[in-house]
């Protein structure tokens, strides 16, 4: 039996990084910190649980740390480590990171010189070379979040002191003479299964401690907490990095263990808001349907928000998700521009059925909240007035902009790199509120400047709603919620919002 250390790196000096994000390459927030830890929410690491449900099973012993949630220093954390002394240490490095977690990970292995470290994640396998040399981790495990724990396994049954082989599926090592060696994922890491899970693994972490503070009812801050009921996107947007980080095939948790899991919760940590990382909640119209009613039938009381395509989603459906507790949901609007849209954006989907989403989303009394992207690649000055003009249109409580970012490993990142968009390799700047790739007709000054009108404008919309009463924003608002959203604005505006 092996000692496993699950480890949620502490932020590095001058961000929060919030690594479940994005598709698991992660996003950051610019926070004056000097030095490791993390100064705001912490975002719950959904991977863990299912990751150490394996590990136990197969007889291993198990431990997380949670750098971050724990609001660890550099010395701190490194002494913690010291005093576990694991056998195997497994982290996810985060892509904005990813200079300041090589430099903790090198760190490590200077203080537990014969521990193996694994490091998981779509960043670490797009950056292998960075992080098997200047990170010094033994291998890198590309996956499908939330299922690493094959070749983790394979890895453990190994004699303790036998060499880290290449060939063991969908990982990446470093050849004797330095060299980069990837082999190919086995044909099953996607299709993994996510009722195999023990809730028993959630208290091997400070649960009531992590949250995610967003926009719940009558403009009053909810703190929520994520869990994964599905997984995977056969969509593959261009630009998308959710189908290489979690993969395109589909996998959807039983109705009967996302309850069991949402009560789990309540009854042991409190909780009362959930925040479903799926990437299309609504796509299997019966299972929602299954999930309210039990809700519903057992009494949990509960509020919970989705990510969904408004063309997946239906009247009746929106009444029952409303009865069993969903208090926002948030849509992929992406642009205004229908060319766009059909091209790069969401095939298939036209502008009249996101109005008509969004109307019938509102009338039922659910938050509706919009994501908007600059950026697109084709997008100038007219199409991108477009999105704003149609955005501002929108009966929407709140919007998330941000301006496209090709991450590394998305088809996006290679067309960028080939047509000479990206305008910087800092990392550092990867966080979906900066500027890192102009498009063919917009200078990365222009989408900058775009984005922050943008914001500016729908902002101001916000305000006279609640200037006017309006019942969507009422005058009832806390001040901590006002606050809020008056940091959003000025965080979007400066780029510096996660």
């Amino acid at each position: 039996m092996s000692l496993i250390l699950i480890a949620n790196l502490p932020s590095p000096p001058g961000m929060d990084v919030y690594r479940d994000t994005a598709g698991a390459y992660g996003t950051a927030q610019y926070v004056w910190r000097k030095g490791y830890g993390h100064s705001s929410n912490v975002f719950f690491p959904t991977f863990i649980p299912y990751l150490a449900t394996a590990l136990q099973r197969a007889g291993h012993q198990v431990m997380a740390l949670d750098g971050q949630v724990l609001r660890c220093n550099l010395a701190g954390f490194l002494g913690r480590l010291e005093d576990i002394h694991p056998d195997l240490v497994v982290t996810m490095p985060s892509l904005p990171s990813i200079d300041g977690d090589c430099y903790l990970l090198s760190c490590i292995r200077e203080l537990l010189p014969k521990t193996p470290i694994i490091a998981l994640g779509p960043a670490s396998a797009a950056l292998a070379g960075q992080i098997l040399s200047i990170g010094r981790v033994d291998m890198i495990i590309k996956g499908s979040y939330p299922f690493y724990h094959g070749p983790i396994l394979e890895f453990l049954d190994r004699t303790r002191h036998s060499p880290i082989e290449a060939q063991l599926p969908g990982t990446v090592v470093m050849g004797p003479s330095g060299q980069i060696v990837e082999t190919p994922a086995a044909p099953a890491t996607e299709r993994g299964n996510l009722d195999d899970l023990d809730l028993e693994v959630y208290r091997l972490l400070p649960v009531q401690k992590y949250r995610i503070a967003a926009m719940g009812p009558q403009g009053r801050l909810t703190n929520y907490f994520p869990i994964i009921g599905g997984k995977g996107c056969p969509f593959g947007c261009m630009y998308c990095p959710y189908p290489v980080g979690y993969g395109k095939r589909l996998v959807l948790k039983s109705p009967q263990m996302v309850v069991r899991e949402m009560q789990f919760l309540n009854e042991n940590f409190g909780i009362e808001a959930f925040l479903f990382r799926d990437q299309l909640f609504t796509a299997n119209k019966a299972r929602v349907e299954a999930i309210c009613d039990l809700i519903i039938s057992g009494g949990l009381d509960a509020r919970w928000a989705v990510e969904a395509r408004v063309d997946e989603v239906s009247p009746g459906m929106l009444a029952r998700m409303k009865k069993a507790g969903c208090i926002r949901i948030q849509y992929g609007v992406e642009t205004g521009d229908p060319q766009l849209l059909e091209r790069v954006g969401k095939p298939g989907l036209s502008l009249a059925q996101i109005s008509q989403g969004f109307e019938d989303t509102v009338r039922e009394g659910i938050l509706a909240v919009a994501f908007v992207v600059f950026g697109l690649p084709g997008e100038d000055w007219s199409a991108a007035e477009k999105t704003i003009d149609f955005v501002l249109k929108l009966n929407c409580d709140n919007v998330l902009c941000s301006v496209l970012t090709p991450y590394p490993g998305t088809p996006l990142f290679e067309l960028a790199r080939e047509k000479d968009l990206i305008v910087t390799y800092d990392w550092q700047k990867y966080t979906s509120r900066h500027v890192v790739m102009r498009t063919e007709r917009l200078s990365a000054e222009q989408l900058q400047r775009l984005r922050a009108n943008f914001v500016r404008l729908f902002r101001l919309k916000q305000l006279s709603s609640m200037i006017r009463r309006d019942e969507r924003a009422p005058c009832a608002i806390t001040w901590r919620a006002l606050a809020y959203r008056l940091q959003m604005a000025r965080e979007h505006i400066l780029g510096r919002s996660q």
